[in-house]
């Protein structure tokens, strides 16, 4: 279990640089401890050496899916969280190639507000803010 004063730990993995420096930044102002990655491979390296409790990452990125990511993730680090998040129309194909090897990821819709991607982020990691009403 996580000590409540310990920072969730999230790294961001998405291609296009805005969006990913964008993402950090929210998520460091509410308290998160982000880090982001627009090189897919370079992003995994960092989620297999600092096992954090949550990655974001995109479905459809240059040199390997988010998909792909994620499997490896879910491999690696059994305690780290998953949000995927996608505006592809080849996302549901990818969805249900890892369906198909055992896999079952929740896809978020691009473009989302910042407080609807925060509200699933507590979601999914089960953030004690939630809890307080935060």
């Amino acid at each position: 279990m996580r000590d409540l004063d310990e920072k969730i730990r999230i790294i961001i993995i998405e291609p296009a640089p805005v969006v990913a420096s964008t993402l950090k930044e929210i998520l460091n102002l509410k308290g998160y401890e982000a880090s982001a990655f627009t090189d897919p491979i370079q992003g995994l390296d960092a989620v297999l050496a600092e096992g954090p409790n949550l990655v974001i990452a995109a479905v459809v990125m240059p040199e390997a899916t988010g998909i792909e990511l994620a499997i490896q993730v879910k491999q690696s680090c059994l305690d780290c969280k998953i949000l995927l998040w996608s505006g592809a129309p080849e996302t549901t194909i990818l969805i249900k190639m890892a369906q198909a090897q055992g896999y079952e990821f929740e896809i978020i819709p691009k473009p989302i507000y910042p407080e609807a991607l925060l509200s699933k982020i507590r979601e999914v990691i089960s953030d004690p803010l939630v809890a307080q009403g935060a």
